[in-house]
């Protein structure tokens, strides 16, 4: 009966471990907000340690950008003023993603 209950209590043990490898990873994400002014737009800006991962960017609580295969890239969202910037990868790099003002088109 011992060896049983062992072997039932290390069966599931295993699947424990196996099912918490299987979880997918969290993202990282960095945010905050900018004033642009003069007629500049909130842009954001992000990096990522991965190629093949997926980088999301919002701007102005717009989703500006979104893909896989990059490890920098940016985006504007059109608006002007005090606005919030995200930016969301499994492997974003902190330093590197931030929100920008987008100078108008002169």
């Amino acid at each position: 009966m011992r060896t049983i209950l062992r072997s039932a209590g290390a069966s599931l043990a295993g699947m424990a471990m196996v099912g918490a490898l299987a979880l997918p990873a969290a993202a990282l994400t960095e945010s905050g907000t900018i004033t642009c002014t003069s007629g500049a737009t909130v842009g954001v800006r992000g990096e990522q340690q991965r190629f093949a991962d997926r980088l999301t960017l919002y701007a102005a609580g717009q989703k500006v950008y979104q893909s896989y295969n990059v490890y920098v890239a940016g985006g504007d969202s059109g608006i002007g003023g005090t606005r919030s910037w995200s930016g969301s990868s499994v492997s974003l790099l902190l330093s590197g993603s931030y929100g920008r003002c987008i100078p108008p088109n002169v």
